[in-house]
């Protein structure tokens, strides 16, 4: 399963982690984020993969049109 904008953007405020510690952290340009969660650019799938795996690692599960998070980050 591939994130939508959406997603990703529920999961970074849940997660408390800021556009450019995301983009950091999966190593791509913070407008590379910022332009995706807007919708105005679709990354390469590898790039969002990336994002995918940095959200998951952080406590993120994606599911159906949404976001859970673990009980430890919902802190």
């Amino acid at each position: 399963m591939t994130i939508t904008p959406e997603q990703c953007r529920m999961a970074r405020a849940g997660l408390h982690i800021s556009q450019a510690d995301l983009a950091h952290r999966a190593n791509v340009a913070p407008a590379t984020i910022a332009e995706f969660e807007k919708g105005r650019r679709t990354p390469y799938d590898r790039t969002v993969r990336d994002i995918q795996r940095v959200l998951e690692e952080a406590g993120a599960t994606f599911v159906d049109g949404g976001v859970t998070l673990t009980a430890e980050q919902e802190k």
